[in-house]
């Protein structure tokens, strides 16, 4: 199985990684009992680190012999390397794809066919979107959407199923401000349709916003504060905003935590929410 696994992935390793896999066998032994357990010349392990090019029978070498020595450290390395890999691999075939669709003399089926090839690909191989560089990835799309236009070309979003943590926290700000807190059947196809997201998932939103609105509020006289230059903000969280620890209400002394921001105050009574 070694001999194998090493057949097959040697040859994606850099001077950098041959490098990096001798070094955790030197943590292990020493450098010249890692040379001589690879079968390599001790002045031989000095090359890698001025990033000279690593013949592949070496590389097989070291790699067949950390497998060997440390196969847990090796497999989860290889398995970081492969998938950076892919995904540069992914970058750089979307955006070749992205670059050829932006051709201003293109013609509308040729521009059809790549953004087909785009979104297919991307959908595909959504797990290689990293966060890094989810931005480029984006700007691509973003491109090719504003150029779909231009043509009159239906270029529908990606589903959400395609989508990291990164892209879904660029769309729901979007999502928010446009889905209404009592949502009807029309209106709940047509946002579905326009960010490509389920269905359930737009009601979802729809009823978040109900349940905002309706929380329990209390109204407190402006002066029950003894504060007459603070006014009570609506804010469930308090985000960004001073926070006063207790306010007195007659003879009672209320310990809630309640946002204020300075120094604006209302004329008449302020809602907070509890």
């Amino acid at each position: 199985m070694l001999d194998e696994f090493v057949e097959k992935y040697a040859g994606i390793l850099n001077g950098r990684d041959v490098n990096e896999l001798f070094n955790r066998i030197k943590e292990l032994t020493s450098r010249s009992e890692a040379a001589r357990i690879c079968d390599l010349e001790r002045r031989t392990t000095y090359y890698w680190e001025d990033s000279r090019e690593v013949r592949l029978s070496t590389k097989q070498k070291v790699l067949r012999t950390i497998l060997e020595k440390d196969f847990d450290y090796t497999v989860k390395y290889m398995l970081k390397r492969i998938y950076n890999a892919s995904s540069d691999i992914l970058g750089l075939y979307l955006g070749t794809i992205c670059e050829k669709a932006m051709n201003p003399e293109i013609e509308p089926q040729q521009f059809q066919m790549l953004i087909n090839e785009f979104r297919e690909a991307r959908i595909k191989y959504s797990p290689l979107v990293t966060s890094t560089i989810v931005a480029s990835f984006s700007d691509m799309f973003e491109n090719i959407r504003k150029r779909a236009n231009e043509l009159r070309i239906d270029f529908p979003p990606l589903p959400m199923s395609a989508l990291n943590v990164e892209e879904m926290k660029n769309l729901l700000p979007q999502l928010m401000k446009v889905v209404p807190s009592s949502i009807n059947d029309d209106a709940l196809e047509e946002i579905s349709r326009k960010f490509n997201f389920p269905q359930e998932f737009v009601k979802f939103a729809s009823d978040l916003k109900t349940i905002s609105i309706l929380a329990p509020t209390r109204t407190i006289p402006r002066d029950a504060f003894n504060m007459p230059q603070r006014a009570i903000i609506v804010k469930p969280h308090g985000e960004n905003v001073p926070i006063l620890e207790t306010f007195t209400y007659g003879d009672f002394e209320n310990l809630e935590k309640i946002p204020v921001l300075p120094p604006s105050a209302p004329s008449g009574p302020m809602n907070y929410i509890l």
